[in-house]
């Protein structure tokens, strides 16, 4: 299960694979993944019609663990 949080900075991310991994018990790698994309030069998206932001995509593999961190971070 895929979960894509906008706006996020590395500090922030790095401070959610920590707590996933010391709090959690997650494991990058093996219980999820992401990716952070960070800012570009402002693009516009003309189908989605507004600006892409930065973001961080976070792919569990456990769709539970998924809908977890969905419900507690979006």
């Amino acid at each position: 299960m895929d979960v894509r949080l906008n706006g996020l900075s590395s500090t922030d991310v790095s401070r959610l694979v920590w707590e996933l991994r010391n709090e959690h018990n997650l494991q990058a790698g093996e219980d999820y993944d992401f990716y952070y994309h960070p800012a570009q030069q402002p693009r516009w998206d003309d189908e989605l019609n507004e600006f892409v932001p930065k973001y961080t995509l976070f792919t569990f593999r456990d769709p539970a663990v998924g809908v977890w961190f969905a419900l507690k971070w979006t």
